[in-house]
């Protein structure tokens, strides 16, 4: 299991209960072949097509930065030899479904053609 903190923002007491998260989450590094800026962007596009991905297949994710910022845990993940640089950690899994957040009516949001504004 990989627990996830939230810090205490969310319920700032002492006394919390422990939360169960799923069974047999996946862990995955993503990584590139090299690490230019290039490599970068190549790594936020493959990014974008797995959340997307796992979002279409009901899947939850959750990215974790922080090992790749910290550059003795980065090299750990990473493959220097092979030239396998990790970019990102993905935590992923079956979630508990979320309500959804509240909304404001269309008509509070858009403006008809703009020509009544001031």
């Amino acid at each position: 299991m990989l627990p996830i903190r939230d810090f205490g923002l969310l319920q700032p007491q002492l006394d919390r209960p422990a939360a169960q998260f799923e069974p047999y989450p996946t862990i995955m590094v993503l990584s590139t072949d090299g690490d230019t800026r290039r490599h970068w962007v190549n790594a936020g596009q493959a990014l974008q097509r797995v959340l997307l991905t796992a979002t279409w297949l009901n899947l939850a994710t959750t990215p974790i930065s922080q090992p790749v910022e910290v550059p003795g845990i980065r090299r750990l993940l990473s493959d220097g030899g092979a030239g396998k640089w990790a970019q990102i950690v993905l935590r992923v899994g079956y979630g508990r479904p979320a309500t959804g957040t509240p909304r404001r009516p269309l008509a509070e949001v858009l403006v008809p053609d703009g020509s009544e504004q001031p």
